[in-house]
């Protein structure tokens, strides 16, 4: 999993375009991105936060597409 974290709105968005996870930080609120595409804007204040879940939400969907493969693989 990729995830970018950049405070620079220039090239933040660029980064963000290539990651899982990608967020272009800016006060007062941070523009978030996922696969690829921009999903919301956050206040920055509550961006550790967001990541986390986000990170936690990612690596539960890698998880069970893994999983969903192994079943396949196997019948």
């Amino acid at each position: 999993m990729d995830v970018s974290v950049i405070g620079c709105k220039v090239n933040g968005p660029g980064e963000a375009k290539e990651a899982d996870i990608g967020v272009v930080g800016a006060a007062p609120r941070s523009l978030v991105y996922r696969n690829g595409e921009k999903s919301h804007l956050i206040d920055t204040d509550q961006l550790v936060d967001e990541i986390e879940t986000m990170v936690r939400q990612r690596v539960q969907e890698l998880e069970e597409a893994k999983s969903k493969e192994i079943i396949r693989s196997s019948s």
